[in-house]
């Protein structure tokens, strides 16, 4: 009888080791997912910057070779054009990379909603940009 009971308390015993394992490596998965999304999120605003920076400088550049005015809003309306495909095609792929199992996890489904969740998680953004010791 007693070896009954040994063998019922150490089945419960694994099976109670396993959840908690389980539940330990989804959070853990879950939380990385997060951590992977908000440097993607953060390295798609540093080329967002960039793009501002190219705008700015080939206006200047065109302004200065003594380009017209309409030569300058049709290269500032191409970068415009060329931005807005960033935006929609990096946050697609973004989310296109998602397996389907972690679709539930991802908060955002646009470049908005996106930076919302940017917004919302700038505490740990700043963490990733400036790891403390």
């Amino acid at each position: 009888m007693e070896f009954l009971l040994y063998f019922l308390v150490f089945i419960f015993g694994y099976y109670t080791c396993k959840t908690f394992y389980i539940y330990r490596s989804g959070s853990l998965t879950v939380g990385m997912l997060k951590m992977s999304q908000l440097t993607c999120l953060l390295l798609l605003i540093r080329a967002m910057e960039q793009y501002a920076y190219i705008r700015t400088f080939g206006a200047l550049q065109l302004k200065k070779g003594g380009a017209s005015e309409n030569e300058v809003e049709s290269y500032q309306l191409y970068i415009d054009n060329d931005i807005a495909f960033f935006k929609t095609k990096s946050i697609d792929n973004l989310v296109g990379a998602t397996p389907n199992y972690f679709k539930q996890v991802l908060e955002f489904e646009d470049w908005e909603s996106a930076m919302r969740y940017l917004n919302e998680n700038k505490e740990l953004a700043d963490h990733i940009i400036r790891p403390r010791g």
